[in-house]
């Protein structure tokens, strides 16, 4: 793959993760970030408030 290629592929030095667990179903948002194009750092944002007090 070229170069140019590659540059299409890259996660930005911020970004937003949106996903689903695939056992409890609970809706997750998180926000990660990178440091000279390399992921470094992922923090959970918004879980379900139920499941922080361990209810579903």
């Amino acid at each position: 793959m070229s170069a140019s290629d590659r540059e299409r592929f890259r996660l930005p030095e911020h970004f937003e993760i949106y996903t689903e667990c695939a056992q409890c179903r609970a809706w997750i948002e998180a926000e990660g970030s990178c440091e000279g194009d390399v992921w470094s750092r992922v923090e959970i944002v918004a879980p379900l408030e139920s499941l922080a007090l361990g209810r579903r």
